[in-house]
């Protein structure tokens, strides 16, 4: 039985406000992450998930979803995101770039809510997105 995993307990900083970035290569790695991993993440502009060696099954899990992702991103790179969409409420105002190779997206959300500032938009290998919503502006706060 693979228990849930809480990402903020992997990293060795003292509060989670502090992390503006975090590069993680998952070769090697297999477990399962909490739905609430980025939630106390407020800072959080650089996320960047990968596997360098594809020659086993490595990743991260998430079994009961992803409930949020932080609103500051300017980075989301996670090459096999094992859920369909991303969370509803992730409002990608400060995305510039948007990398999900080898993911199991089929769509990114519903509505208008990328950025003005995303310059890449990468799926490679992502066999199967279907819909990406409007990709013109998003909502000023």
């Amino acid at each position: 039985m693979n228990q849930l995993f809480d990402l903020s307990e992997f990293l060795i900083f003292q509060a989670t406000e502090d992390i503006e970035g975090i590069s993680l290569d998952t070769s090697n790695l297999l477990f399962d992450v909490k739905p609430t991993a980025f939630e106390n993440m407020l800072n959080l502009r650089f996320l960047k998930i990968y596997c360098s060696n594809y020659d086993d099954i490595s990743g991260l899990r998430l079994p009961r979803g992803l409930e949020s992702l932080p609103y500051e991103l300017r980075l989301l790179h996670w090459e096999n995101y094992p859920l369909q969409s991303l969370p509803q409420d992730f409002d990608s105002c400060h995305l510039v770039e948007l990398n999900m190779s080898n993911s199991q997206l089929q769509k990114l959300w519903e509505g208008t809510k990328v950025s003005k500032l995303l310059s890449t938009l990468l799926f490679l290998f992502s066999k199967f997105i279907y819909f990406i919503s409007n990709l013109f502006f998003c909502t000023e706060h």
